[in-house]
């Protein structure tokens, strides 16, 4: 989705819902594991991502204590949708995490629901030295923050600090431009299979 600016502050989440995650995400001992992202994903990050089921994103089979994981952060996805995308659909969601003294490759996003959704990210975990980068630019995104991105022309992100970083990701598209695209046979795909 067209930003005119790197990206545009749309609200921050109730202290409770953070702890409750946190504590989750501590749960599971993120670090300990590698999450790999499905193959038709660019790897950028390989091993620090963690899909959540949407209905366009992977889907997978989960352990009893992913499976909480997953539960908590669908909820959280769906109550950003309803209170800043009413009429929207959510086409896919991750958790992504930064290692210590980590960077990411700068990069465009350049899947097809790249172009028309709008790009969220809520830092879980963060410190002062973590940083969303837009070409020469840089910002310091708080924890419980809600951001809408401009995916669409070179960023990154680095970690400098001694914890990891973790963002929930979502890419939330508007209903009506969703169908738009179906109706009129626009090359929606995921995977090779249409829509």
């Amino acid at each position: 989705m067209f930003l005119d600016s790197d990206l545009k502050f749309k609200g921050k989440l109730d202290d409770n819902i953070i702890s409750k995650q946190i504590d989750i995400i501590n749960s599971i001992l993120w670090m300990d594991k590698k999450y790999d992202r499905q193959s038709w994903e660019t790897p950028l990050l390989v091993g620090r991502q963690f899909s959540l089921p949407f209905k366009y994103g992977p889907i997978r089979e989960y352990s009893d204590c992913e499976q909480i994981f997953v539960d908590s952060f669908m909820m959280i996805s769906e109550k950003i949708k309803n209170d800043f995308y009413p009429n929207s659909v959510i086409m896919r969601g991750e958790m992504a995490g930064i290692p210590p003294k980590s960077k990411l490759l700068f990069h465009m996003d350049n899947k097809w629901f790249h172009k028309y959704a709008a790009r969220i990210h809520v830092p879980f975990k963060t410190n002062i030295n973590c940083f969303n980068l837009f070409e020469d630019r840089k910002y310091h995104l708080e924890v419980g923050d809600i951001w809408e991105i401009n995916n669409i022309i070179k960023h990154s992100a680095i970690n400098e600090g001694d914890d990891i970083r973790l963002h929930l990701i979502l890419d939330i598209i508007d209903i009506k431009t969703l169908e738009y695209g179906k109706n009129n046979e626009l090359l929606f795909v995921r995977c090779g299979d249409a829509l």
